[in-house]
């Protein structure tokens, strides 16, 4: 069975002035660590309008909209967004804040399935964050974990649960560091899987869903992966039910929080297309299967000529 793996949070970046551009920046921070999307749409024109005119922080500002695209499944356009930001702040001097907007567009590349040039930027960012917020800082698990990522796409499995465990060290007890710790260990219980350390991928879940189920916004995005491995998961022990219902919650948080034919759905539905069909209901499975096509078909294709999603595969 496919599923999706890929446990990121977006760094979610606001300016600290207290004008018009950074009341909207810090609207969509709070709006997207809610999971409302749907309001962050809503402010990302009024966001772009006020971006006319030059702003000090405007390298921040395009990453929040950066985030927002990310998250809708629109990659080139979060690319496009990123790089502008990057830009912007390399333009302005402010090198500190170019880490965070590396480690959101590494993340990207992620998404679209080009671990290593994610790999490349990532380390830069690793880097250059290290330099500004020092080596024991909390926030630089965040880049630690995302590096693995890149590794576990490579298919470097020790490295990535070197880099994953370094991060877990770092994470820290506040609430961020809480939902740090939450994704990494669904990372974590990933390269369990893959192993086949079935009890080990179970028990590293088990601790991941309620730290960000308890942290997160009830139905947020970031919520999808972790209930679509997490069926994996429930998949592999046979207890049907408990995975049925972990994907019928991922598949409810994409139709309300993000879209029908979001690029998350078509691994959602095989996935119970997996599950009707070992149960025996093939016509049901076979529905299931072709809608999952369909939805794939009409994503967008990635620049790079390289597939426009993808997210690495739990199997058995």
């Amino acid at each position: 069975m496919k599923s999706s793996v890929l446990l990121l949070t977006p760094l979610l970046l606001y300016a600290e002035a207290p004008d018009r551009v950074s009341q909207l920046v810090e609207t969509m921070r709070e709006q997207t660590f809610a999971g409302d999307l749907a309001a962050v749409g809503r402010t990302v024109p009024i966001l772009i309008g006020e971006l006319a005119k030059p702003h000090p922080n405007a390298g921040l500002a395009w990453n929040q909209i950066g985030v927002y695209q990310a998250m809708q499944g629109n990659y080139a356009e979060a690319e496009r967004v990123y790089q502008h930001g990057i830009r912007l702040l390399e333009q302005s001097g402010k090198t500190g804040d170019v880490a965070l907007l590396q480690l959101n567009l590494g993340e990207l590349y992620l998404d679209v399935g080009r671990p290593g040039q994610a790999e490349a930027l990532l380390r830069r960012a690793l880097t250059l964050a290290t330099t500004t917020i020092g080596a024991d800082a909390p926030e630089l698990a965040n880049y630690i974990y995302v590096l693995g990522v890149s590794r576990m796409q490579q298919g470097a499995w020790e490295d990535a649960r070197h880099y994953f465990e370094r991060a877990l060290t770092l994470a820290g007890e506040t609430r961020d560091g809480k939902i740090r710790r939450g994704i990494i260990l669904g990372n974590l219980a990933v390269l369990y899987g893959r192993d086949k350390q079935w009890r080990q991928a179970k028990d590293s879940m088990f601790q991941a869903v309620p730290l960000l189920e308890q942290n997160l916004a009830s139905g947020h995005p970031d919520l999808i992966p972790l209930y679509i491995n997490l069926a994996a998961i429930h998949e592999h022990f046979k207890e049907w039910d408990l995975a049925c219902s972990s994907l019928e919650k991922a598949r409810a948080v994409a139709v309300t929080r993000l879209r029908p034919d979001h690029p998350y759905m078509p691994a959602i539905l095989n996935a119970q297309a997996e599950i009707w069909k070992k149960l025996g209901n093939r016509s049901e499975a076979k529905e299931l299967s072709r809608r999952a096509r369909a939805i794939a078909a009409a994503q967008p294709r990635d620049p790079s000529g390289e597939s426009s999603v993808h997210i690495s595969d739990l199997k058995k």
